[in-house]
């Protein structure tokens, strides 16, 4: 039976506001929950009182890089998604992947969960 379920996730509030939610509704079903995502989610999971633990870069630096906030006033969608993949390239390096993928390895053999859900694109 499942008891022990691992949530990962990235994006911003909009993208991980669901996860607490539906990990908040596991925890009070029963389940022992652990969730997994970018740094910026720290404060959310404390709200929710939902455990935390941060394996993603922060997705402070998208909405602070200037080109991504010209793109966003203006719902240029391209301009968006170009400034995006600019700095996701610049911050995701091959340590930095490293690092993200060992703490979810040390999550999911320390941890051991029996269900992993995961909302990474």
């Amino acid at each position: 039976m499942v008891k022990r379920i691992l949530v990962v996730f990235d994006g911003s509030r909009g993208d991980v506001q669901p996860y607490m939610v539906a990990a908040k509704a596991l925890i009070m079903a029963g389940y022992d929950v652990m969730t997994s995502g970018p740094g910026d989610a720290d404060a959310l999971a404390k709200h929710f009182q939902v455990p935390f633990t941060r394996s993603r870069l922060s997705t402070g630096k998208l909405v602070a890089d200037p080109e991504m906030q010209k793109a966003f006033a203006v719902n240029d969608m391209q301009g968006m998604m170009t400034a995006q993949d600019r700095i996701r390239d610049e911050l995701v390096t091959p340590e930095t992947r490293a690092r993200d993928l060992g703490l979810l390895y040390q999550l999911l053999v320390e941890w051991k969960p029996d269900l992993v859900l995961t909302g990474i694109g």
